[in-house]
């Protein structure tokens, strides 16, 4: 006979066998964003493209960034993708032709997520590369409110 002790302990090793290896496809899933910032008095068109683990495509935009009507335009694209913790995360941006790429693995650990692609199109005297445009895989930093 069983008893509902036995029955219980039968379904909770049963549990445990049939959920082994589980864990690592319910881990934690961060959130991916991108930022644009243009201040440069230019308008620009561009494409983005953010890819996951085997080539697999999590983003993909036609862009349009509008000349700044101040000192800067900023556009910012929250939580295009989600991703599991750790992954590893390209981008790719192409303007006029030219092609900016970075990559990361995305995390989010102790508040401070590794989960944000900024492309930055700076006025010339800023300028850090010989087009004044740069991809660059950052930390978000609180500006997205972490994960």
């Amino acid at each position: 006979m069983i008893t509902r002790r036995r029955a219980l302990a039968s379904g909770l090793a049963s549990g445990a066998l049939l959920c082994a290896g589980c864990l690592s496809t319910l881990s934690e899933e961060v959130p991916v964003h991108v930022s644009v910032i243009n201040a440069r008095p230019e308008r620009f068109e561009a494409e983005m493209t953010l890819r996951g683990i085997d080539d697999e495509l999590l983003f993909r935009s036609d862009l349009v960034i509008p000349e700044p009507e101040g000192e800067r335009e900023i556009l910012t694209f929250r939580d295009v993708a989600r991703i599991p913790d750790g992954d590893r995360v390209d981008a790719e941006m192409v303007v006029n032709g030219e092609r900016y790429t970075a990559g990361q693995a995305v995390t989010c650990e102790d508040g401070t997520p590794s989960n944000v692609f900024r492309f930055v199109v700076f006025r010339g005297e800023e300028a850090v590369t010989p087009t004044g445009m740069d991809l660059q895989a950052i930390s978000d930093g609180g500006e997205f409110g972490g994960c």
